[in-house]
């Protein structure tokens, strides 16, 4: 099965979880992220658009660092499906999401690292664990 890596946008993070867990259990090669950069211009689901295409509207050091390093990442997982394949700029190994290993990378120009997959993990488990009050699937 092919690998994806499955972005963490501020308005899905409890579907996001459920599809990166599904698919991971499922054998597919996964990576997630959560975008932390400041940027207050930007709409929460086109956050990252201007750093992918290094169109940043008067970037700071931190904006071009996360630029360089996020389209070197892209560029990596889209030509080889792996978004560490030591090509490009330095940067943090970007690991593989897991059952075991349920991790993130933070993008943030100041501080790219890898974090535990764990933002409002008890509430998103509620409202996963009756899934007809909430009118949504638990798992596909």
């Amino acid at each position: 099965m092919p690998p994806y890596a499955f972005p963490s946008l501020q308005s899905c993070r409890d579907s996001r979880r459920s599809w990166i867990q599904t698919a991971s259990n499922a054998g597919v090669k996964t990576f997630g992220y959560l975008l932390t950069q400041p940027q207050p211009e930007n709409p929460p689901f086109l956050r990252e658009i201007p750093y992918v295409y290094g169109t940043v509207k008067t970037p700071t050091e931190s904006d071009s660092v996360l630029s360089t390093a996020i389209i070197d990442y892209w560029v990596s997982f889209t030509t080889s499906l792996d978004p560490n394949d030591g090509k490009g700029s330095p940067r943090p190994i970007w690991e593989q999401y897991t059952s075991q290993n349920q991790v993130l990378i933070q993008l943030n120009g100041d501080n790219m690292t890898v974090i535990s997959d764990d933002y409002r993990k008890e509430q998103i488990n509620f409202i996963n664990s009756i899934p007809l009050t909430f009118n949504h699937r638990r798992s596909l």
